[in-house]
């Protein structure tokens, strides 16, 4: 089930009423907020990890009106076209190293996420009598999808546009992105049930049982959020290069 738009979200949610028997916004409160609020550092750093290159770049522009070897329309030429991409240039290198810096928060977004799948896994384990050793994976993977678009996204969103200046919903439109992919990704085909009825036959809690259950998927987090950042950064990555290239040709030409 991909989920793409609001009336998608409230579709899975029902499904997760009807088929679990949770209310996964319920864990949307206020210790929630606040322990997702203080995960988020990158947004202290959006204005330095942005400007900074910005100014280097537009340094660089100023440096080549007497570096280069200019005469009067190509001043003009220059200024326009060379200021245009020494800008670009400076603008997705800094978007490039502030999405490398969302990449340790987005991390702790997901395993906290994790424990609230935990949490969330042990209160359908004592209401709903539907889910069985068969479909615990499936279960599992739609509680966890919900997680993410009923609580996880709204919260990050909304702290993401509170935060941030004038860029805070692009940001929070990245971080959806990011982790819509994220779990559509995570593979709960190798979570270890089988540990899990060997624990329920030894007499474990129900929240022992699990936490080891869902703990063994967690080691695959890391590896999946690379994937997924790789794939976030590639379009600016190759306009960035684009443009370098753009800027280097244009100044081949124009001196």
């Amino acid at each position: 089930m991909k989920i793409r738009t609001a009336e998608d979200v409230a579709k899975l949610d029902a499904r997760i009423k009807n088929e679990l028997g949770v209310d996964v916004s319920q864990y949307r409160n206020e210790e929630v907020i606040e322990n997702f609020t203080s995960l988020l550092v990158f947004p202290e750093f959006v204005m330095k990890w942005t400007i900074r290159p910005v100014l280097f770049a537009l340094l660089f522009y100023g440096l080549g009106f007497f570096a280069l070897d200019l005469v009067k329309l190509q001043y003009i030429i220059y200024a326009i076209i060379g200021g245009i991409l020494f800008l670009s240039s400076g603008i997705f290198l800094g978007l490039l190293l502030l999405i490398w810096k969302m990449k340790k928060d987005i991390g702790g977004v997901m395993h906290y996420s994790m424990d609230i799948l935990k949490l969330a896994a042990e209160d359908f384990k004592e209401v709903n009598s539907h889910v069985n050793d068969d479909n615990k994976r499936e279960a599992y993977a739609l509680l966890f999808k919900g997680i993410i678009h009923i609580v996880s996204i709204p919260i990050l969103s909304e702290v993401l546009a509170g935060r941030i200046p004038i860029v805070g919903k692009f940001f929070g439109g990245l971080t959806k992105k990011i982790l819509t992919r994220f779990s559509e990704k995570l593979d709960f085909e190798s979570f270890n049930v089988e540990e899990e009825i060997v624990l329920d036959k030894k007499g474990s809690t129900a929240p022992s049982r699990i936490s080891k259950t869902l703990t063994s998927a967690s080691g695959g987090l890391n590896k999946i959020l690379n994937t997924v950042f790789k794939v976030a950064q590639l379009p600016i990555f190759i306009l960035f290069m684009l443009s370098v290239l753009l800027l280097f040709l244009f100044i081949q030409i124009i001196n």
